[in-house]
């Protein structure tokens, strides 16, 4: 008889997306949907923070 190891980590597979990841469990065809906590909202906000900080330095040193 033959022993089959199914370990379950192996099953789920992420979908990262925009707002939310998907797990996709391709051992039985199930998706699962979870969207982003308030850190990874905090990480967007701050990355958009930097961008517009630095597009705002970049113009005052070079507008004279």
């Amino acid at each position: 008889m033959t022993e089959i190891n199914l370990n379950q980590a192996e099953c789920l597979k992420p979908i990262n997306n925009f707002g939310n990841t998907v797990y996709q469990n391709v051992c039985d065809g199930t998706f699962t949907q979870v969207p982003w906590g308030s850190g990874d909202w905090l990480v967007i906000l701050l990355l958009v923070c930097l961008i517009v900080g630095f597009i705002y330095i970049a113009k005052k040193m070079f507008d004279y």
